[in-house]
């Protein structure tokens, strides 16, 4: 008998792994999908299963860019349940944005958050976003979402410039707009290939005052040396 629940343990976990690459995302399992992303998130691995999790990433990459999300989630499941960590954070949007798979703000963050202690930058701007908004469970907090944003685009991520730019545009309950930053953030964001953050660029270079334009050539050096740093 224990001979036979072992084999059919083995069987299910077969199976699932299986299901995590194969079946419709929709119907796919969210503690199957977080166990196989969690034990693969190191991107550690046999030379094959890292080989064939870089050439399931760029096939989704490819599908998304051709406007097919449905199967470049698919791809990108396979690819992230190899360990392949960019593949983990385009599965995280996907849930975030229901791209390609129904809306899971909870799987979302998850998966945001799997990638961020593998030190992905896009996915620590991902995941203050969620903290913005107070989405997946998170409360909503405005401070960790800004701390995550900063360390994000200090990191160099021209996602998370153009998001944090967002946020200083806009005055809160708990903070006032800062138009000096976002002009200089949007203006680093567009250099690093955002190109929506031109056109925001300008709006916001049409409110600044006299004293807000000086502050910028500082600023613009200091986020500059920033990023540098970080490199």
């Amino acid at each position: 008998m224990a001979v036979w629940s072992s084999w059919l343990c083995a069987r299910f976990f077969a199976f699932a792994f299986f299901a995590l690459c194969c079946l419709d995302a929709s119907v796919l399992s969210k503690s199957v999908l977080a166990q196989e992303v969690e034990q693969g998130g190191s991107g550690v691995g046999p030379e094959g299963d890292a080989a064939e999790a870089v050439e399931a990433y760029k096939l989704g990459i490819l599908l998304e860019q051709g406007g097919d999300s449905k199967a470049a989630f698919d791809w990108f499941v396979s690819a992230a349940e190899r360990g392949h960590i960019d593949a983990t954070y385009r599965l995280a949007r996907a849930y975030a944005e229901g791209r390609g798979v129904l809306r899971n703000d909870k799987l979302a963050v998850l998966l945001f958050q799997t990638a961020v202690k593998a030190g992905h930058r896009d996915a620590m701007g991902g995941l203050g976003l969620m903290y913005f908004a107070g989405r997946g469970g998170l409360q909503r907090s405005s401070g960790k979402a800004e701390a995550l944003l900063r360390s994000a685009a200090q990191g160099g991520s021209a996602q998370a410039m153009y998001n944090l730019a967002n946020l200083y545009a806009r005055s809160g309950s708990d903070r006032k707009a800062d138009l000096s930053m976002a002009f200089v953030l949007l203006e680093l964001a567009a250099q690093n290939g955002i190109k929506e953050a031109e056109t925001l660029k300008q709006s916001v270079e049409a409110k600044l005052s006299a004293a807000q334009r000086s502050q910028i050539e500082t600023l613009r050096t200091q986020w500059k040396n920033s990023i540098q740093a970080n490199k």
